[in-house]
Formats: structure tokens, sequence, C-alpha cells
């Protein structure tokens, strides 16, 4: 039973998506499906799902667990039997060890075929209607409540994933009252979960009362004065739970500084991704410091979905937002987030003349070009209006620092291969191209750099496929890549 449809998915969003399911790094993909899992729960839809129901497809023989599993995730809500029943039947197969991909691939096959099919379709491939099978079928139909209810979830006793997919069950808000206890309503039990030993556990939980609309933090069960003693994956949901709207984020500030100064990266990204739609006035003078200092640029991103959500409201928001858009180059992921993020906004308007126009002149007035950079005069002085310039030149300089990180990676890679005893016509044709680079280091020239380097990384011929400077130099490359200038 999937949720009525609202309305359609955005197509700056849907390019988004499409465009993070094609990324190298499996993050992205996994980023791309939980987006779109996200939108499809709320009630909206692709306009032309095909192209999309086939990517999931091939997602599904991914070498990355989490993937696969996400991938099940999004068939469950957007297969179709003809295409995707057989394929969900095989990845249940390939990966029937791991009780969560199982479980995601159950939900997906309920989804997919009739409720007579199902005891014939599990009997074949040797899984038991019980236990994490049935918490994961009750996911798509309330047909099994009843069964659910007779067979309640002892908190003590059950396994890590049968705990995991009944606060999911939760969150959905498809769960029968009194899952665990005859005598203890979900709501009491749940806050008691947040403190379980498994953190995956401890996570799903809090996320249950993130997703739940009839939740909130009055169920978290844990005094957010104490939320520095939970594992940083935990945390970073219960910062999410403090952005549920504006009124509790205005409330809270002054966790949401802790959080923004939290050492752990997954607990800022959980605070930055739930900071996307909420906006109160004064909340820009945390936001705007936090992009600049941030060394995470996941986090960046996310902190930048929110700025370019509501620039509207804040000319120093849109100030960054305009400035790291027009440094990203043509068709890259980061302009198309940000117009994902600022669809349906004034913003969006004008970010699309940007990309129209091919230059960025409506911000930085005259623009002369030195050799292979760019030097940009007459800034718009924004201090006036936000009272604090250097605040904002500092999260500007955190994304045209994205270039002078590139020449110094370069330069390292140079070092490097210079310093190589290593002989053959692959090597010879990697130093040209760092060469190249360095005196002209345009994103296609980059590209060059990075494809290279993943071939001899996983060629493994040369003793570079084996050096740990080689390795990190790559994966530094590889992220600058997609916020330079085409």
């Amino acid at each position: 039973m999937r949720p009525p449809v609202m309305g359609l998915i955005s197509e700056q969003e849907a390019s988004y998506i499409d465009l993070l399911f094609r990324h190298s790094d499996p993050r992205g993909k996994e980023h791309g499906l939980e987006r779109l899992c996200t939108l499809y729960r709320r009630g909206y839809r692709l306009r032309n799902p095909h192209a999309t129901q086939q990517i999931l497809i091939a997602l599904l023989y991914s070498d990355d667990a989490n993937v696969r599993r996400w991938a099940l995730n999004a068939i469950a809500l957007l297969g179709n039997r003809r295409d995707h029943l057989q394929a969900t039947l095989q990845a249940i197969e390939r990966d029937r060890g791991n009780e969560d991909i199982l479980g995601a691939g159950v939900a997906a096959l309920v989804a997919l075929t009739q409720p007579d099919d199902l005891v014939k379709l599990f009997g074949g491939i040797g899984v038991a209607f019980e236990g994490p099978a049935l918490l994961a079928a009750a996911q798509q139909t309330d047909a099994y409540k009843a069964q659910l209810a007779a067979n309640r979830i002892k908190v003590d006793t059950a396994s890590d994933a049968e705990l995991r997919l009944a606060v999911v069950l939760i969150g959905l808000d498809k769960a029968p009252e009194h899952l665990f206890h005859l005598s203890h309503e979900n709501r009491e039990v749940i806050g008691s979960i947040n403190r379980h030993h498994d953190p995956s556990v401890a996570q799903y939980s809090v996320w249950a009362i993130c997703e739940n609309a009839g939740f909130g933090l009055a169920d978290l069960g844990v005094p957010l004065a104490d939320i520095e003693d939970l594992p940083d994956n935990v945390r970073g949901y219960v910062l999410r739970l403090i952005t549920a709207d504006a009124e509790t984020a205005k409330n809270n500030r002054e966790y949401l500084v802790v959080g923004s100064q939290d050492q752990s990266e997954k607990a800022r990204l959980g605070l930055a991704a739930g900071l996307k739609p909420v906006y109160f006035d004064g909340l820009e003078e945390l936001t705007i410091d936090w992009l600049g200092d941030e060394q995470s640029q996941v986090v960046k991103d996310h902190l930048l979905d929110h700025m370019a959500a509501h620039a509207e409201r804040s000319a120093a928001y849109r100030e960054v937002v305009v400035t790291t858009y027009s440094l990203a180059g043509h068709g890259s992921l980061v302009r198309a987030r940000l117009e994902a993020a600022a669809a349906k906004t004034p913003l969006y308007g004008e970010l699309r003349r940007i990309a129209i126009d091919g230059e960025s002149g409506s911000l930085f007035g005259k623009e002369e070009r030195m050799g292979s950079k760019m030097v940009f005069n007459a800034p718009v002085n924004i201090g006036a209006v936000t009272g604090d310039h250097a605040k904002i030149e500092n999260a500007i300089g955190a994304v045209q620092n994205n270039a002078q990180g590139a020449e110094e990676v370069l330069a390292n890679l140079a070092a490097l291969l210079s310093r190589s005893i290593g002989a053959g016509e692959e090597l010879t044709y990697g130093k040209d191209l760092v060469a190249a680079a360095q005196k002209e280091p345009s994103k296609n020239v980059l590209e060059k750099v990075v494809t290279w380097m993943k071939a001899i990384k996983e060629g493994g011929a040369y003793a570079l496929a084996a050096d740990h400077e080689f390795h990190e130099i790559y994966n530094k490359l590889h992220a600058i890549l997609p916020h330079l200038l085409s």
C-alpha cells in the first residue's frame, strides 16, 4: 500500500537525483536513493519514472551493501512486478545472510505482488514468514497488523535487525499499538530504545521519532543536556529532531550552536540536513559562521541547501549561494543540487540566468582572465545588509579555495611522480597530464588526471598503486573536482 499521491517531484530535484545515481562514489548513489525514497514516502512522484526504475535494477548489483539495500527500498516504493520481481528475488538470494537487506527485499516483494502469492514466493526462496520478514512485510500493507499484535517484539531478546524493522514501522506510522508490550504504548518504549547498546538500533529509533508526525522531542527519552553521551550517529538524529520546525529550533538554539561545533562529522551532518526546511530570524548568524569554518564538504552541501531554500529571506544566504553556483562548473553536481534546493523560489530564476549567460557578471561586475585563473572585481558589498561582511567573505572564501586546493594537490602529485622510480608509457602519460593540469587547472584537464589515477589504482601494475600518498591525493582531487569551473 503506497502513500497517496500529493504531487510531482520537481524537474530540478529529479535531475539532481539522476546525477547522484551516476556518481562514482557509492555514498552519492546512497544519498540519491535516500532522497528519492523520502519524497515517495511523502507522496511525491517522478513525472517519468521508467528510466529511474531501470537504474534501480542496476544498483542492485552495486558492490556497496547500503546502495543495494536502498535500491530495494526504492523498488518497494516505485517498482513494478514486470521489471522488478525477478530482480528482487535474485537480490534477496545474493544477500540472504544480511538481515537488513533481506528485510528491504521482503518489503519490496510485498509491494510487487498480491498477498495470495507471497507464501509461495517466500517458500521458493526459503524465507520463513515470521520475525524480520513479517515486520518488513508490514511496511507495505496493514494485512499483518493482527499477526504482529499477537507476536509482540521483546526488546530484551529480539535481534538488532528485528528492532530496527520494528521502529521503522513506528516511523512510518504502520505499527500496531503496544507492539512491544501490552502495558506500554509504543511512544513509552521507543524512548528507551533510543539508548540501545547497538548504535544502529538507537539511530533508527530516533529516526522514527523524526519521521512520525505524531511524535516529537518530548518522546526522545533522553535529556538534551545528555546527548553528548550518545554515539555520534545517534546525536546526528537527535540534532535533526531539534530542527523539526522553526519554533523548536529557535527554542533550542543553544543546542544548534553545540551541534555545529560537534567534533563528529556524522553529528554535524544530522544537524545540517535537518536545517533545510527551517528558518527563523537570526539563524544566519550561526549558519554563515558555520559554513566558513566547516571542513566537511558533505556538511557544507547541506548547509548550502538550507541557504538556497531561504535565500529570499536573507541577503547573506543569497550572496553565498549565488557565488557558489557561479564558481561551480556547468553541469556540475553543485549546480544541480543548488537548483533543486532553490526550485520554486525566486532564487531559481537568478541561478538559471547565470547558467544561461555562461558568465557571472551580475554578481561580480567586470571579470578578467589572467592565464588560467579567474579574477573577480567589484563584488557586491553585502556588509551593509548583513552587518558583518567578514563572515560572508569567510564563507565565500571557503568556496573559492577549491581552485587553490587543486593547485596545491597537483603540486604534491607532481612531486610524488618525480620521485617515482617506475617507468613505462602509463607513467609518462600521467606526468604529462599533471604538467598540463598545472599549466591549465581547468575542470576538464583535472578530470583526465583523476581518470588516469583511478586506472593506476585499479590496475595495480605500478608501486604507485600501493602508495598511501597517491591514494590521499586521488581522494582529494576527486572531492575537489565537482566544485571547479569547467
